[in-house]
C-alpha cells in the first residue's frame, strides 16, 4: 500500500496520459479497484492471443474461426467481452510484439469489424489473413 501511495497518482500526467497501476497480488489491499481479473482468466486470454497467431479478433463468429479450442459462439462471445474491457492489460502483459486495433470490412460491406493484431504483420499479410478469415475480400479502414 505504501509503495502505491508513493506514486503520485493524482498529479496531472501529461505526457504519459492515464496511469496505471497493475497489482499481482492475492492479499488483500485497503485500495478501490477498477478492473479484477482472475490468474486464470489473464491465462486464458493470453493462450488466445497465442492461438490467434497474431490475429484475433474481435468478433465472435470470426473468433470462433481463428480459434477453435473456444468451442462454441455463446463462449467467444464471452472471451470477447473479456478482452474488450480489459484490452490495455493485455497490451501489457504481451511484449513480445506491438499490439495494435484494426478495423476492416468485407468488401462492399458497411459493418467493420476490429482486430487485435500484432503491428509487424504488414497490411497485405494482415489482408490476406482476414480475407481467408472471412472467405470473402476485406479492406482495412484507416482512422
Amino acid at each position: 500500500m505504501q509503495a502505491i501511495d508513493r506514486l503520485r497518482l493524482l498529479r496531472d500526467n501529461t505526457e504519459a496520459g492515464d496511469r496505471q497501476v497493475f497489482i499481482q497480488s492475492s492479499v488483500p489491499l485497503d485500495i478501490t479497484v477498477d478492473k479484477l481479473w482472475s490468474w486464470k482468466k489473464l491465462q486464458r486470454a493470453l493462450e488466445l492471443w497465442r492461438e490467434a497467431d497474431g490475429v484475433l479478433p474481435l468478433d465472435a463468429p470470426q473468433l470462433l474461426k481463428r480459434c477453435p479450442s473456444i468451442g462454441s459462439v455463446k463462449t467467444a462471445s464471452r472471451r470477447v467481452k473479456e478482452i474488450v474491457l480489459d484490452k490495455s492489460l493485455i497490451v501489457y502483459l504481451i511484449r513480445s510484439v506491438s499490439i495494435s486495433s484494426v478495423s476492416y470490412r468485407i468488401l462492399g460491406k458497411k459493418k467493420q469489424y476490429t482486430a487485435l493484431v500484432d503491428a509487424s504483420l504488414g497490411d497485405q499479410r494482415l489482408i490476406e489473413t482476414l480475407s481467408e478469415l472471412t472467405r470473402q475480400a476485406v479492406e482495412l479502414i484507416e482512422g
